[in-house]
């Protein structure tokens, strides 16, 4: 009933309705369901039927956008808010309006980073708001960010599950941890366990296959100059093919029914451009097909731009993509998770991601409305007897690292 009446959904899907019980039954989880499962729905709605406030970790300001805006404007709910860095006046407004509703016990899901569980003033008002109410349950969202960023740049990671059973503790009783994520390997889901000390019986959830049919996936090999030219290639001529349409048909802005496309690259900018990097690329497609839409998405200021003018850019970027207004978004990793949007019909890579795991999790942007997607793989292999050299098992460390400098 309630999945109907809130989400307009008619049924679960794998395992979203034994995860809702387990979070509603204070057993610690860890959801592990393909891309495009609908993992957000099971903190979602099981928040709205259980005593207290979910509070909901998640890696980037993009995606936490993203959720806010979609609860907002697809299901009418207004009572879920966000802590984060503030950029202009207005992110201050709702930085404080936040903290003046949490206090209020008016806030139903609150949306932070992990960093925010260590900032004083943020626990001091989280403390004040446990004396009237509770935190049912912490949910993180993207938990392979624990395994792949919590041992790099982000430790706070490291600390969420300490860190929300004793701040969020109250009488003695904690609140349930939910960790999930749309891929982890087996060394990413031990880390996972361990650092989250999620590891009881049955506290894993997984699907019958990981398998997204709706996904048809193919590479195409070209000299790494020639990749913006393939792009454009596939985008006039391959993929029209591939959807059964003319080029005019495939580009036409036509709201839900707008064939958007996702170009992912692995640098925001470079030295040398052209080299795997968002912004000439961004640059060379908008050249070679001014009748499409094009805009990019990258965390790195350009030339050109203060931080507070980027951070504003990209997030009109990101607001015009998600309305339809844009065919393409070129982009790097910081636009690759979780973003839900149901009509990207072909995500293709620039460059190959740094593992399997995080192709994966950029793939399955595609085909989220359960329609054929194309995901597209550009593959090159310019240098063949560098790469053989670098890949010889018997090459000690010292060698291979002069090799890489040198290249």
């Amino acid at each position: 009933f309630f999945l109907r009446y809130i989400f307009g959904h008619e049924n679960f899907r794998d395992g979203q309705y034994q995860a809702i019980r387990r979070f509603m039954e204070r057993k610690d989880s860890i959801i592990l369901l393909p891309t495009g499962a609908g993992k957000s729905i099971i903190y979602q709605l099981a928040s709205f039927l259980v005593p207290g406030m979910t509070i909901v970790i998640s890696p980037l300001i993009s995606l936490i956008e993203d959720q806010i805006n979609n609860l907002d404007l697809k299901c009418g709910i207004n009572n879920a808010h966000s802590i984060v860095s503030a950029v202009t006046e207005a992110d201050k407004l709702r930085k404080e309006e936040a903290l003046r509703l949490m206090k209020h016990n008016a806030t139903c899901m609150l949306y932070i980073a992990p960093e925010r569980l260590q900032i004083p003033q943020f626990r001091n008002n989280a403390m004040a708001m446990m004396r009237n109410n509770n935190v049912f349950a912490v949910a993180i969202d993207e938990a392979h960010c624990v395994s792949e960023w919590g041992h790099d740049f982000r430790p706070a990671y490291l600390n969420i599950g300490n860190s929300a059973r004793n701040l969020f503790k109250k009488n003695e009783r904690v609140p349930v941890l939910v960790a999930l994520t749309g891929t982890a390997s087996e060394a990413v889901l031990s880390d996972i366990q361990r650092d989250l000390n999620i590891v009881g019986r049955n506290a894993t959830i997984t699907p019958p296959t990981f398998d997204r049919p709706e996904l048809k996936f193919s590479v195409e090999q070209c000299d790494s100059q020639d990749k913006a030219l393939m792009i454009a290639n596939l985008i006039k001529n391959k993929l029209p093919k591939r959807f059964n349409c003319t080029y005019d048909s495939f580009i036409k802005l036509d709201d839900k029914n707008t064939n958007a496309g996702i170009v992912f690259t692995p640098y925001a900018t470079s030295k040398n451009p052209g080299q795997y990097d968002a912004a000439s690329l961004h640059q060379k497609l908008t050249d070679m097909l001014p009748e499409v839409s094009i805009a990019s998405y990258f965390s790195k200021v350009p030339d050109g731009y203060d931080d507070i003018t980027w951070k504003t850019t990209i997030r009109e970027n990101a607001r015009r993509f998600k309305k339809d207004e844009l065919n393409l978004l070129v982009a790097t990793k910081a636009f690759g998770m979780g973003i839900d949007k149901e009509n990207i019909r072909y995500v293709v890579h620039d460059g190959i991601p740094t593992s399997f795991e995080q192709y994966y999790q950029e793939a399955g942007r595609a085909g989220r409305d359960r329609k054929n997607a194309e995901c597209v793989l550009l593959f090159s292999d310019d240098n063949a007897t560098l790469n053989a050299e670098m890949l010889n098992p018997a090459l000690e460390l010292k060698d291979l690292t002069e090799k890489y400098s040198e290249y």
